[in-house]
């Protein structure tokens, strides 16, 4: 009996260890979902391990793709483009589609008019070729969540931060 007592317990020791271990590592997969106001994490975002709001990439003039009804309808600037901009849910079909501007975008902003548009969700298991996709920005025209955003973006490699944003048109 003294013999099987250090083994039991050596074993539920090496059980906790490996499930604390899986924890983590389920943990740290997770999406990181930031809601913005005027550009600025909202106080109620979660700041652990959040990035820098990417400013530089969110707002300023830099090689871009434009997509509408699901036509590119312009690309800007003289090198390959780091921005893809859909103005419209009809659009998210296009990053189904393979194209080698979309192989240097960094940033992808989506703008949602309607919450209807929800529905129309993007999955990254039947996306490919954006291989430098670091950042998720969706503009909503609605009242929207950091729960309906997690369901609109699925599949999503844990290493792209999304952000979003409520505004309200004028």
């Amino acid at each position: 009996m003294i013999n099987k007592l250090p083994f039991t317990l050596n074993a539920f020791i090496c059980v906790i260890c490996i499930s604390l271990l899986s924890f983590n590592e389920v943990v740290a997969q997770e999406t990181k979902v930031f809601e913005l106001k005027n550009g600025t994490l909202l106080q109620n975002s979660n700041l652990n391990g959040a990035d820098e709001v990417p400013n530089q990439l969110l707002y300023s003039l830099k090689p871009s793709i434009y997509v509408k009804n699901n036509n590119i309808i312009k690309v800007t600037g003289p090198q390959k483009p780091i921005s893809l901009t859909l103005y419209d849910a009809n659009s998210l079909n296009i990053l189904k589609t393979e194209n080698s501007l979309f192989s240097t975008v960094q940033i992808l902003k989506v703008q949602l008019k309607e919450i209807s548009d929800l529905n129309s969700y993007i999955d990254f298991s039947n996306i490919s070729g954006f291989n430098n996709l670091s950042y998720i920005y969706v503009t909503t025209y609605f009242k929207c969540t950091e729960s309906q955003i997690r369901a609109f973006i699925k599949n999503i490699d844990s290493e792209i931060t999304i952000y979003f944003e409520n505004v309200n048109p004028s």
